[in-house]
């Protein structure tokens, strides 16, 4: 039997739990900053970020897909397409593909275009470097693909050091 304290306690828990959660999708003034103009923080989820990655990331070997297609190119296809989703998406469509902890400066040619994750756990796609610049692709909420330039340590601190690397098999 549960008293009325500890279902109020829960409550509470569950609450404070909320506002947590809440506080942290809310991009600060220092992130915005680091991001550039604003209008670019994207709106959309990891796996939403992550479709758009994949998808442009195929494109790039002359493969059109929809996001719903790309959603159902896994093995198994489940309510989340994260990471391991995505291997298995390029894994079916003919790519040797792998998802793993990968220091950002070993990425030379071969690796482009890559996948790599911001500390938000926003996909970007990682389009090869210029001039000493990282070019990378953010995705919006209206399709638009974003394309930034960073150097080395801006962009190390802007993302994990997680990518998805994929080459297309001969």
């Amino acid at each position: 039997m549960v008293s009325d304290n500890e279902e109020s306690s829960n409550e509470t828990s569950s609450e404070e739990l909320a506002e947590h959660f809440e506080s942290e999708v809310e991009v600060s003034q220092d992130e915005t900053s680091v991001l550039g103009d604003d209008s670019f923080i994207t709106k959309l989820d990891t796996q939403e970020t992550l479709l758009h990655a994949t998808k442009n990331l195929l494109s790039h070997f002359g493969m059109a897909f929809s996001l719903g297609a790309v959603r159902d190119l896994p093995e198994k296809v489940g309510e989340i397409f994260d990471p391991l989703a995505a291997v298995s998406a390029l894994t079916h469509v003919g790519f040797n593909a792998s998802y793993g902890e990968f220091p950002l400066k070993k990425l030379t040619i071969k690796h482009f275009p890559s996948i790599g994750f911001t500390s938000n756990g926003e996909a970007i796609l990682i389009n090869g470097i210029d001039d000493g610049k990282y070019i990378i692709n953010r995705f919006d909420k209206n399709d638009i693909i974003i394309e930034e330039k960073y150097d080395l340590l801006d962009l190390k601190r802007e993302i994990k050091p997680y990518f998805i690397i994929a080459q297309k098999k001969k």
